[in-house]
């Protein structure tokens, strides 16, 4: 008896944790979907713009320094015809501040509070 019971919870127990252990991976798949990948990403969609992201490398473009407003990169690489994505370096930043640089992919993005970047079709508010 004492051997079916301790059989019992060792069933018990393996159930409880696999049910947990799913939970949770389950969540993190779900909360997943939400949060993008900053190692290798290419979302369909982007906030306009994504405040505290730079988009690394890719760099067709760039113009220096005197760029005033996200809104003007943007503008830049909507009539730039190789331009999918822009990051532009807002006046506070520590890297070339007032820089807009125009890219031709997304990969590599990561969070970076120096930079404001958006899709080609983000110029306005």
């Amino acid at each position: 008896l004492q051997s079916r019971m301790t059989s019992f919870k060792l069933s018990v127990f393996t159930v409880i944790f696999a049910f947990l252990a799913c939970k949770v991976t389950c969540q993190t798949d779900e909360a997943a979907k939400d949060v993008p990948s900053f190692k290798n990403m290419t979302k369909e969609t982007y906030a306009c713009p994504e405040y505290g992201m730079n988009f690394p490398g890719h760099d067709i473009e760039t113009y220096e320094g005197h760029i005033e407003t996200w809104q003007k990169c943007g503008e830049l690489c909507q009539v730039h015809p190789d331009c999918k994505f822009w990051t532009w370096s807002h006046p506070r930043s520590t890297y070339y501040p007032g820089t807009c640089l125009l890219k031709s992919s997304d990969y590599s993005a990561m969070k970076e509070e120096r930079f404001v970047s958006g899709a080609k079709n983000c110029s306005t508010c």
